[in-house]
């Protein structure tokens, strides 16, 4: 809740503060067919019933931090959906009804030491295709977004996402390209380089890409001067160098894409935006389909 609202692009659109709730199974009920089993059924009907009054209570205080932080009260909406087939089932279900994000953290309840993604968000990543998935961290939002491009189909479908969210807010967006060392070893020397610094070949499709990316954003109402690019290469590791970046130029929010240029199937994630979510565990994280 703290993230939306410090987000102003969420200020334009609707908000549905979904909770699946998870009542006692119906089989449990047949326990009351049996007279040495009322006092337990009993015990469980006020438990659930109580379990029912605090969730209804805390949508409602969430409620209340949205209307304190002026968003309006006929965008906001509170739905307590009675579990059917399972928690992440219900949620991909519902994402399915023309929302254009669903927002979570990356763990719930559980406070597993090591935990850095939950159950449920594991399985909202492998089921929610339709829509982006859009991860709160622990560090403050601020008006700074780093988008990772690699000049696949799934970067422009970033490009676009970003560019909508953002357009009529004061944004700065760095657009970032990270060349891999192809054999593997580590350089202590990487670090955010010129398009110079990489081989004739690979210069001119870098420089391509991003002067593409930066002429969609642009296409799309970006101003040129919120604009910039970046270049990184002979990386060990396009996910670490990608949130290193992101540290240095004091960003919030990382938006990538869920696949790259590899595309391999079978796959929720790709291997970068899988190590991103992990390793950038404190940044926002825009997951585009």
């Amino acid at each position: 809740m703290e993230y939306i609202i410090r987000t102003a692009p969420f200020r334009k659109m609707e908000i549905n503060l979904y909770h699946v709730f998870s009542s006692v199974p119906e089989s449990f009920w047949d326990l009351e067919r049996e007279p040495s089993s009322i006092n337990v059924t009993a015990q469980v009907r006020a438990w659930e019933s109580q379990q029912h009054k605090e969730i209804e209570k805390h949508l409602a205080d969430c409620r209340e931090m949205l209307l304190a932080a002026d968003f309006s009260p006929r965008r906001i909406k509170a739905t307590i959906h009675k579990r059917k087939q399972g928690i992440a089932r219900d949620i991909i279900a519902e994402s399915k009804n023309g929302y254009d994000a669903v927002v979570m953290r990356r763990r719930g309840m559980s406070r597993l030491p090591g935990l850095i993604i939950g159950s449920v968000a594991y399985k909202l990543m492998d089921g929610i295709h339709s829509v982006p998935l859009i991860f709160a961290g622990r560090i403050q939002a601020n008006n700074r977004i780093l988008v990772a491009i690699d000049g696949s189909d799934n970067s422009v479908r970033v490009l676009d996402f970003v560019s909508r969210m953002v357009i009529g807010h004061d944004y700065d967006i760095a657009l970032v390209h990270v060349s891999r060392n192809d054999l593997g070893l580590a350089n202590k020397n990487a670090a955010i380089s010129g398009i110079t610094d990489l081989s004739a070949e690979t210069a001119s499709r870098v420089q391509d890409v991003l002067s593409a990316a930066k002429a969609r954003l642009q296409v799309a109402g970006i101003a040129e001067n919120k604009i910039s690019i970046y270049a990184i290469a002979d990386a060990h590791s396009r996910a670490g160098s990608i949130v290193d970046l992101a540290e240095k130029l004091d960003i919030s929010t990382i938006a990538i894409g869920r696949k790259g240029l590899s595309g391999v199937q079978g796959f929720a994630l790709g291997r970068v935006c899988f190590k991103v979510l992990h390793i950038g565990r404190r940044f926002n994280i825009w997951m585009i389909n």
